[in-house]
């Protein structure tokens, strides 16, 4: 029985015996299978899929696993909290224009050592150097065998508004898709991105529905798509003072 036919399972219940589970364990703990070995099996067909599928989203984030309590674990970093003990671990996931999940393109773990120095300092260090290098670094796996051949449209959240995976070279058929955490300078007349996209062509509306929480009742709420082109700056704080600015709609 193959782990793939049942994933939302456990290992003992996914493998149907003792014998099968272990095995799957033995295995596991094999030092000499490594986990980027694993998972270039599986992106042959995710790859394979992709293409079928044509236009794809490639869709990152990160997640925490946190062991804590299992005292019995060795190497392991704080996550968000100091106490809390366990691995990072960096996602992307291909899933088609339809939503169909296609499979994992791009997956990477560490551990976090304990932060030195000011903050102000750590935002002087190069990107590389950065955690959030991990954005650009998946951005760039994700394409590997895939350049050219598909409509690839990277998804991330507000963590990954990083200038320098905007300006990060890419394939010809790649886009990005992220949500803004700045008020980024732009080149052009206003000077900022949001008095910009505030004046930006309505594209189209959505409706969506707003689930009641303590602050606020259920409701709906009407969304305006906007659009226009700009030129983002060169961030003052940016270590990379010598990039062009990075064109983008």
């Amino acid at each position: 029985m193959l782990l793939s036919e049942h994933p939302g399972e456990t290992v003992p219940k996914a493998s149907g015996n003792a014998n099968k589970s272990q095995s799957i364990y033995r295995f596991w703990s094999n030092e000499k299978v490594k986990k980027t070995q694993i998972l270039a099996s599986h992106r042959e067909g995710v790859v394979r899929r992709c293409v079928e599928a044509g236009v794809v989203l490639a869709i990152q984030d990160t997640t925490d696993l946190e062991y804590t309590t299992h005292e019995a674990t060795k190497d392991l970093g704080y996550i968000n909290q100091t106490p809390q003990q366990g691995i990072k671990v960096h996602s992307c996931i291909a899933v088609s224009s339809k939503g169909e999940p296609l499979g994992m393109l791009h997956q990477q773990s560490w551990t976090r050592k304990q932060r030195s120095g000011k903050k102000k300092e750590r935002k002087k260090k190069p990107i590389q150097e950065k955690e959030s290098y991990r954005w650009l670094q998946t951005a760039k796996g994700a394409e590997e065998g895939l350049a050219e051949k598909i409509q690839l449209i990277h998804v991330a959240d507000r963590e990954a508004d990083i200038f320098e995976l905007f300006a990060q070279k890419r394939s010809a058929n790649s886009e990005l898709l992220i949500r803004g955490e700045y008020n980024r300078r732009v080149k052009e007349e206003m000077g900022y991105l949001l008095p910009m996209i505030e004046q930006g062509s309505i594209l189209g509306t959505m409706t969506i529905n707003l689930e009641r929480n303590p602050k606020r009742r259920a409701r709906q709420a009407t969304l305006q798509i906007r659009g226009m082109r700009v030129t983002l700056e060169v961030p003052h704080a940016s270590p990379q003072t010598s990039q062009s600015p990075s064109s983008g709609n």
